[in-house]
């Protein structure tokens, strides 16, 4: 790929079909590629910022290590005015993410905001995320087990499937 990653994630809007298994494939082999990735979550372009989003969100899939870098942005990027596509990317991204304390409180205060509003994707996978952190953080596993029992009751279908699944885990 020729073009900066900015200049190609910025072609046409959300809405548009976008392929972004070239960047995938770039930036999960190039350290260079991956931080020029990483630079364009904070673009001004909100296209490109939610396409870099979502393409890092993939990558750290494979590789968590590959969005450690990136905290610090990530949790700006979720705490701004973001669409609920880069709110939700950062929500799947945080759980593989070994936070420094300050980004984690943030992180946290973010997913439980979002884990609140009981409804569409971006509260599904803050309940997600948040089960996953309380498996280690015996400090919020009583909010969030209250949170996914009442999810469980009263949440959109993606929020009570992940509800029903976390509740069914041993403690």
């Amino acid at each position: 790929m020729s073009a900066p990653y900015a200049q190609y994630l910025s072609e046409g809007t959300l809405q548009d079909r976008f392929d972004s298994e070239r960047v995938i494939m770039e930036a999960a082999q190039s350290p260079a590629k991956l931080q020029e990735l990483i630079a364009c979550l904070g673009d001004p372009n909100e296209v490109v910022r939610a396409r870099a989003c979502a393409i890092l969100e993939r990558i750290t899939r494979a590789n968590p290590r590959a969005a450690q870098a990136s905290g610090k942005l990530l949790v700006d990027l979720a705490t701004s005015k973001a669409t609920w596509l880069i709110r939700m990317n950062v929500a799947r991204m945080a759980p593989l993410i070994d936070w420094n304390p300050t980004d984690y409180e943030k992180i946290l205060a973010f997913l439980f905001e979002e884990a609140e509003k009981q409804s569409g994707f971006v509260a599904a996978w803050a309940i997600d995320a948040l089960a996953r952190f309380s498996k280690k953080d015996e400090s919020i596993r009583p909010r969030v087990r209250y949170m996914l029992e009442e999810a469980r009751d009263c949440g959109s279908a993606s929020v009570r499937a992940r509800a029903k699944r976390y509740l069914r885990e041993p403690k």
